[in-house]
């Protein structure tokens, strides 16, 4: 690989702070399925297999979405995925501006996130919003210094 090329993925924190709610929300509906049914009746009973099929999904489809993941720095442009594995590039070139700010999304129940956005010089060309919670701290100050545009945070 070349030695001017930088990839960051997902940080492994990130599967915890996704995954850890399905988890306890899970544990809790086996202890309340327990407490009701007893411990007996509910491992004779299906609601185990149930139980165990949902913990594979939740972990199987979390893995696959936080995988998406990735940075990808070369010396002439940059080159982002997300979580549903589409793929966006820019060359540093074309990069008009680059800060941390909240963007609106939602179509019915609109809310503001926090995303890095990099605009493009030429406007016809959407911002590439970079989601940068899923990444270490590490990834997340190359990305700001290879951009090499001068960072704004969001007012």
């Amino acid at each position: 690989m070349n030695k001017n090329i930088k990839v960051f993925h997902a940080d492994k924190t990130s599967y915890f702070a996704l995954l850890g709610f399905w988890y306890v929300f899970l544990m809790w509906n086996i202890y309340v399925i327990v407490m009701q049914k007893g411990v007996v009746e509910y491992f004779s009973s299906g609601n185990n297999t149930l139980m165990i099929l949902t913990a594979l999904l939740i972990t199987v489809g979390g893995t696959i979405c936080i995988r998406g993941f990735r940075m990808e720095f070369t010396p002439t442009s940059f080159i982002y995925r997300d979580w549903l594995y589409r793929v966006y590039k820019i060359d540093i070139n074309d990069i008009d501006s680059a800060k941390n700010d909240w963007v609106e999304v939602g179509r019915i129940r609109k809310s503001n996130i926090p995303r890095f956005v990099i605009k493009h010089k030429d406007k016809q060309y959407p911002p590439i919003l970079v989601n940068t919670k899923f990444f270490t701290l590490k990834g997340v100050t190359a990305l700001n210094k290879i951009i090499g545009v001068e960072i704004e945070d969001a007012a």
